[in-house]
């Protein structure tokens, strides 16, 4: 049950944090790089819709994680986020 609303609200989530990261400019602009194959902006938000997903479809059927897992992912997240931008 758990994943089947993690899917759900990440797939209703997703593009809410494209709108987020392209709104306030969090987003990846294509170069020549070899690295970089997108051929428009891609906007670098979509950690938000993961975490958010998650942690909701926990919370709601009542998953108890310990906390220190919930301050790793939050950290990996945050530290994500940077090295994106």
């Amino acid at each position: 049950m758990m994943f089947a609303l993690a899917v759900v609200l990440g797939a209703v989530l997703s593009p809410l944090a494209g709108w987020l990261g392209k709104t306030v400019g969090l987003v990846d602009q294509p170069s020549g790089e070899d690295l970089k194959i997108h051929g428009r902006p891609t906007p670098l938000t979509g950690g938000v819709a993961v975490l958010a997903a998650a942690a909701v479809s926990a919370w709601a059927v009542g998953e108890r994680q310990v906390p220190g897992l919930w301050l790793a992912v939050l950290i990996a997240f945050v530290i994500g986020t940077i090295d994106d931008r």
